[in-house]
């Protein structure tokens, strides 16, 4: 079993590409070419992801982001909207073998959202499992960033990151957040109904001083490490996987059978 994981702080990327490579690491992964990989996205532009069951026009102002130039892609993983504005965006893609005993759905989150409640932490904020929260009701997935499940991290009854997956089986693709800004603000247009609604938390309502992206990085990083029992290796996606990605970009991910469902 690898004690030694890949770490990308990547480039900045449109949001087919990001989805992009997420997928190419996981057909990577499955064809055992590269290392468990945790990824922190960069995004040229403001965008907005969606789960894969989501028909986007049902929640989003379509319209509205294309006349502000917001990108918006269907993501191949689960969950609800989220507005990519003010957040740390990661991804983790993994063997399940890395999780003996453990590899249900449920415990996978639970476990990667064990290290990220370590690193806020480390800011000196005090994360809970949304089952933990006292008088949380705990939604269905497939609403909005906004609407805690089990195991999404809480503060003071917000939620203050959350995340999806994906399995290629044997291969665990897990897409996550965390709320540096106040991103709802200003931005409800973008949103359409029951999306609106929702409680949330943004680090910058708990730290006087948030550390630079770089340094963010370096905390969660850390977390992973001690929480795993692993260390990372900062390296780039290989040539083969980009090829991968630019490939499905433009055969999957930037298409309107894909983000439409049509």
């Amino acid at each position: 079993m690898y004690t030694t994981w890949r770490l990308i702080d990547d480039i900045p990327r449109d949001a087919a590409e990001n989805m992009a490579v997420d997928e190419a690491i996981a057909i990577s992964m499955s064809e055992d070419d590269t290392l468990p990989t945790l990824r922190f996205y960069k995004w040229k532009s403001p965008a907005v992801s969606y789960g894969y069951f989501q028909k986007v026009e049902d929640d989003v102002n379509i319209p509205y982001c294309r006349s502000k130039k917001i990108d918006f892609v269907r993501r191949p993983t689960g969950g609800g909207i989220v507005l990519h504005m003010g957040e740390l965006t990661y991804s983790l893609i993994v063997n399940l073998e890395f999780f003996p005993g453990s590899s249900d759905v449920i415990s996978t989150y639970r476990i990667v959202h064990g290290a990220i409640k370590s690193g806020l932490m480390s800011l000196g904020i005090k994360g809970v499992y949304g089952c933990e929260e006292k008088g949380m009701a705990i939604k269905k997935p497939g609403f909005c960033f906004t609407r805690a499940t089990k195991y999404d991290v809480m503060v003071n009854n917000s939620k203050i990151a959350g995340s999806a997956q994906r399995r290629f089986d044997p291969i665990l693709l897990h897409q996550g957040y965390i709320m540096i800004e106040d991103i709802m603000n200003g931005s409800e247009i973008l949103l359409k109904g029951h999306c609106r609604n929702g409680s949330y938390a943004f680090l910058r309502e708990f730290v006087t001083e948030i550390p630079s992206k770089k340094g963010l990085i370096k905390i969660f990083k850390n977390a992973f490490e001690n929480e795993l029992d692993i260390k990372f290796s900062e390296k780039e996606i290989t040539g083969n996987e980009l090829k991968t990605a630019l490939s499905l970009k433009d055969s999957k991910y930037s298409l309107r059978t894909w983000n439409f469902m049509r």
